[in-house]
């Protein structure tokens, strides 16, 4: 039987509909949520940046709100194996973008680190005590100066990013009409399945 957990929104923003992504952290005990208003998802400043971000427990209900706005996207928020989560912000210009990542401690809503990286990030994880994320050919490990370092490449870009036990990684990537499943382990990439375009997709 379905029963509400916790209801969130933000005060004096009118709005017909709240939308946004979750995720569940890996003990299970909490959801991590980015939420806005519906008109947000229209507006490319709002869009980038202006999402709301709080972790819900799920146990009892209490909600911690915190203080970064961040992107509206299908990748955010990103949870990992453990009790930590990512959250990311598209900053920069067209020309010169960069991504903002923070690393969340879910238990405390406490920040762990924040990065800067250049150009555009997607589906960051925090995979034991790293962070990965998708970059236009492969996945990259960002480090906390900002570099990022190509773990391994791939023939499309990747998504779906998923924390795939203590020091793993699954992903995505479309090939033609078929996407692939792949995962990163021991400096490898296995594919482990294939299916047509649209009929599945990865979950933590």
């Amino acid at each position: 039987q379905w029963q509400t957990v916790a209801s969130l929104a933000e005060p004096g923003i009118d709005t017909d509909q709240w939308v946004g992504q979750f995720c569940v952290t890996g003990s299970g005990q909490r959801a991590v949520v980015v939420y806005a208003p519906r008109q947000y998802a229209n507006n490319p400043a709002t869009e980038t940046a202006g999402g709301f971000a709080a972790v819900v427990n799920l146990a009892s209900g209490s909600v911690t709100k915190l203080a970064e706005r961040v992107s509206l996207a299908y990748y955010n928020p990103g949870c990992g194996a453990g009790d930590t989560f990512t959250l990311s912000r598209l900053e920069g210009t067209e020309s010169k973008p960069q991504t903002w990542t923070g690393v969340v401690n879910a238990a405390n809503g406490k920040m762990v680190r924040s990065i800067r990286s250049k150009g555009q990030l997607t589906s960051a994880v925090p995979v034991g005590n790293r962070v990965i994320a998708a970059t236009s050919g492969g996945i990259a490990e960002l480090g906390s100066d900002g570099r990022t370092r190509v773990l391994a490449g791939t023939k499309g870009t990747p998504y779906r990013l998923t924390a795939d036990g203590a020091s793993g990684v699954a992903f995505q990537v479309n090939e033609g009409t078929q996407i692939h499943f792949d995962r990163y382990a021991g400096n490898r990439v296995s594919t482990i399945g294939s299916a047509a375009i649209g009929t599945a997709r990865l979950h933590g």
